[in-house]
């Protein structure tokens, strides 16, 4: 909200959202909830520039906002939030003792991680937890992946089955990275793969490899995981045992679909194949990155389900996951329901 505080200023001097204050200082406003302009001086990233010109606009609307979600301001212990009905009841549920963990990350990751890894929540009902208004599961995902990388216990095993990463996805992900000739950025990685692999399998499998436990993880994945496919053999159990680590049961598999992969040749390829503009033969639209974005900026605000429409080579939650993913890069920005460019 306070995001879209920003760009409303900038578009009235003139001027990119970036030249008014960093996102990080966004960030900072939105945790502490100053309510007064000497209190909002004393955060990082305000200088006296934006005193004098922006304080007035931002601390009122921090007032407002705080207010209509229910938030206490200057960072006063929050009152207990009204819990989704949808949502499993979790409200006795005592907050986490966080011992011995690093201290590099923020109360957010270490909370979301001791809930899923000794609790034993979903990531739904962490999304849930103590919030007047829940976070994306990928969001989740995220602070259980950075408290990993930090060095905390993690079971893997029940990880990879709950995001969906199986080994041939795995493998899949791991020729990906070999054909882009890098793991820098994630775009790339994501146009050679299926559409069912989602931003979060290739996150999740960047942690395994970075943390130096991809063999132990997927030691019974086939090398290439259309080895059997090439040979004829139609049994997948010849080519992939229990593999306890990252096997599930289908139905519990995040947006998976049989045939991840489709020849050696072009072992990364998408499913469907996106000519020129993402438009196919049969006159159908398939959603990338780069084309949703371009959407987006030659409307005025474009809804969901005008998005999804408009692609209508993708499937709903790929559409979705594209512009989570944009959204969290700070692309693209939702007002009043409809996405738009930031």
């Amino acid at each position: 909200m306070l995001l879209n505080v920003r760009m409303e200023l900038a578009q009235d001097i003139g001027t990119a959202p970036y030249a008014i204050c960093g996102d990080q200082t966004i960030r900072n406003f939105a945790k502490m909830r100053p309510s007064t302009g000497a209190r909002l001086a004393n955060i990082d990233g305000v200088n006296q520039h934006f005193i004098s010109r922006f304080s007035g606009t931002f601390i009122q609307n921090i007032t407002q906002l705080s207010k209509e979600l229910n938030l206490p301001l200057d960072n006063s212990p929050s009152p207990p939030p009204t819990i989704n009905p949808a949502v499993e009841n979790i409200a006795g549920v005592s907050k986490p003792v966080q011992n011995n963990l690093p201290g590099i990350l923020g109360d957010a990751k270490l909370t979301a991680w001791e809930l899923w890894q000794k609790q034993e929540f979903s990531f739904l009902k962490i999304a849930y937890f103590r919030r007047a208004v829940p976070i994306k599961e990928q969001t989740v995902i995220a602070y259980i992946l950075d408290a990993a990388r930090e060095g905390c216990e993690l079971d893997w095993s029940r990880f990879c089955r709950e995001v969906g990463l199986t080994p041939e996805i795995a493998s899949g992900i791991r020729l990906a990275i070999a054909k882009v000739g890098s793991r820098d950025k994630l775009k790339p990685i994501k146009e050679e793969l299926p559409e069912n692999v989602t931003y979060d399998m290739i996150k999740t499998f960047l942690t395994i490899e970075g943390r130096g436990l991809s063999e132990q993880i997927f030691s019974n994945a086939p090398a290439s995981s259309h080895a059997s496919e090439a040979s004829g053999n139609d049994n997948p159990a010849d080519g992939v045992q229990a593999a306890d680590a990252c096997d599930a049961n289908p139905s519990a598999k995040r947006g998976q679909t049989d045939g991840m992969v489709g020849s050696a040749e072009e072992p990364a390829m998408k499913l469907q194949k996106i000519e020129e503009h993402g438009v196919e033969s049969s006159g159908t639209t398939s959603a990338t990155e780069e084309s949703v974005l371009e959407l987006v900026a030659s409307r005025d605000g474009v809804l969901l389900d005008d998005v999804v429409k408009h692609f209508n080579g993708s499937k709903r939650e790929s559409v979705v996951d594209i512009l989570d993913s944009l959204e969290s890069e700070f692309e693209i920005y939702k007002k009043n329901g409809k996405y738009m460019i930031m």
